[in-house]
């Protein structure tokens, strides 16, 4: 087992794509490490993939592709505009706002900067907000798109764990709900300090006398993007479909909403987006594939129990091992996506969460989902900053600067998510 995690750390950082690093790994582990069947390779390559709950990560994603193209950013942003008053910083505070209802729309973190940013990024950059700030602003609403529902990295945990991804879903709301409130206090201190050229020019600024008219107008353009998670969660808990289902109305309804009633679709942009979910599918599956079989690796060595037991040994404190597991989720969040942590992670910490710490399973899933989703603005890896960063032309140094106020809101988002579980389970309560 030493011998697969050397290969693995060594592949890792000779900059090789995460996904070689774990099929290196698992072959050389197979064939010079152990006496398992080759053959077994193969078996896993299949039971990887065969699997109906699987199916709706590729739809998800391409439902999210079909209404990012179909003209629901702009009209997200427009709403979120007309919530907000004349208060400086008011286009940080739109920004953290759409970026929390795109993400209720596209399940992605990634799809959330690109279109988020991609509108937001300019309007920020005129106002002589910092490239920097702006970036790391955009990349850490962003990351929401891991945790409000419809979240892929939690149908990843459901697949996994044989958990509801139904109560996975409302239970990440309100954790959702504390990171937009955390991130708009961020901004309101950091704006402070900018010289902004926020003025009665730009399209976004609403003057309060108008605002309710806005927020009518704006709200019905918007509200068939914004119905889309309200049917998909309705439609679970009302029994209507299953999660995988709720997937395959999401692409049907995109495809109707951008064009039939935005009129923004056509068979072009449905094709464009076609094949970028096609690459992104073929991306996350091959990765999926060869990191299951990592994961089914370790759990063959006992390596949870050996960790469980190593953990007991060390500590009969229920928070200390919690602080433990945050740490290592931390960690491997830093080092690759959150899809690809949930599949490596889960067969790790569930057996120490749920039996042994004595955790509900969902809360289980949104402290890990949660705390990897971090891991989406936290270096080496920050996928969302490289991406935010690139359209706002900012370097890596200028974004760092402003990244520990968001990072420190975030980290006290996951103690609360880990220590008061009440308020996790609240809405899953609710709902049973």
């Amino acid at each position: 087992m030493i011998l697969m995690l050397v290969t693995f750390i060594l592949v890792l950082l000779s900059g090789a794509p995460i996904v070689f690093s774990f099929a290196f790994a698992s072959l050389v582990y197979i064939f010079f490490g152990s006496n398992l069947a080759p053959d077994m390779f193969a078996a896993v390559l299949y039971s990887g993939l065969d699997s109906f709950p699987l199916m709706a990560i590729p739809l998800f994603l391409y439902a999210g592709e079909l209404m990012s193209k179909g003209g629901i950013s702009k009209r997200i942003v427009a709403f979120s505009a007309s919530l907000v008053g004349k208060v400086k910083g008011f286009l940080g505070i739109i920004t953290i706002l759409a970026s929390g209802f795109f993400s209720a729309v596209s399940g992605s973190g990634v799809a959330t900067v690109a279109a988020v940013g991609g509108m937001m990024i300019p309007e920020m950059r005129r106002a002589n907000y910092p490239a920097g700030y702006a970036a790391t602003l955009t990349a850490s609403g962003a990351f929401l798109g891991a945790i409000i529902p419809p979240s892929i990295p939690m149908v990843m945990y459901g697949f996994i764990s044989n958990t509801s991804i139904g109560d996975l879903f409302v239970a990440g709301i309100i954790p959702g709900l504390l990171f937009i409130v955390g991130f708009i206090i961020v901004n309101q201190l950091y704006v402070r300090k900018f010289d902004l050229t926020e003025n009665e020019e730009s399209q976004l600024i609403v003057g309060n006398e108008k605002r309710l008219r806005k927020i009518i107008v704006t709200g019905k353009t918007a509200f068939w993007a914004l119905l889309m998670p309200v049917i998909i969660i309705g439609g679970i808990y009302g029994g209507f479909f299953t999660p995988t289902e709720s997937a395959v109305v999401a692409v049907v309804y995109a495809v109707l909403v951008s064009s039939l009633i935005y009129r923004e679709l056509n068979l072009s942009e449905i094709l464009e987006a076609s094949k970028i979910s096609a690459l992104n599918t073929a991306m996350l599956m091959v990765t999926l594939v060869f990191a299951t079989i990592f994961s089914r690796l370790l759990t063959i060595e006992q390596i949870p129990q050996s960790l469980a037991a190593f953990l007991l040994e060390l500590t009969d404190q229920t928070w200390v091992i919690l602080l433990i597991i945050l740490l290592f989720l931390t960690l491997i969040g830093m080092l690759m996506d959150s899809v690809t942590g949930v599949i490596l992670v889960t067969p790790i910490v569930y057996p120490i969460l749920v039996p042994i710490v004595g955790l509900d399973p969902v809360h289980a899933g949104i402290i890990v989902v949660v705390t990897l989703a971090v891991g989406l603005i936290t270096p080496p890896m920050a996928i969302n900053l490289f991406l935010a960063g690139k359209i706002a032309g900012a370097t890596m140094g200028s974004i760092l600067k402003y990244l520990p106020g968001f990072l420190f809101v975030s980290f006290v988002v996951i103690v609360i998510v880990t220590f008061v579980p009440e308020l996790v389970m609240f809405i899953p309560d609710l709902m049973d």
